[in-house]
C-alpha cells in the first residue's frame, strides 16, 4: 500500500497516526453548524424511519411480484 512513499513520506504518515485525536466535543459542534447552515440533513427518528422502511419493503415486493405476474401472463414464444 505505501511502496511508493519515499522514506520521509512514510515517517510523516508514522506521525500522522499517532497524534491525538480530536476532542469528543467537536464532531457534536461540527455536526450542530453544518445543520445550522443547511449543509447537512437530520437524520429520520425511529419513530418514521422504521414504518418508512418496512413500506419502502412493502412496494419494492409489490413491485417485483406484479413484475412477476406480467412475465408469467406473457404467452411463450411459438416457433415458426
Amino acid at each position: 500500500m505505501n511502496d511508493d512513499l519515499s522514506p520521509a513520506e512514510r515517517d510523516e504518515l508514522q506521525t500522522l497516526r499517532r497524534e491525538v485525536p480530536p476532542p469528543p466535543a467537536m464532531e457534536a459542534e461540527l455536526l450542530a453548524r453544518l445543520s445550522r447552515e443547511g449543509l447537512i440533513a437530520r437524520r429520520v427518528s425511529r419513530r418514521y424511519g422504521v414504518p418508512l422502511a418496512a413500506a419502502a419493503a412493502a412496494g419494492i415486493f409489490a413491485l417485483g411480484f406484479a413484475a412477476g405476474g406480467a412475465f408469467r401472463r406473457t404467452p411463450p414464444a411459438v416457433p415458426t
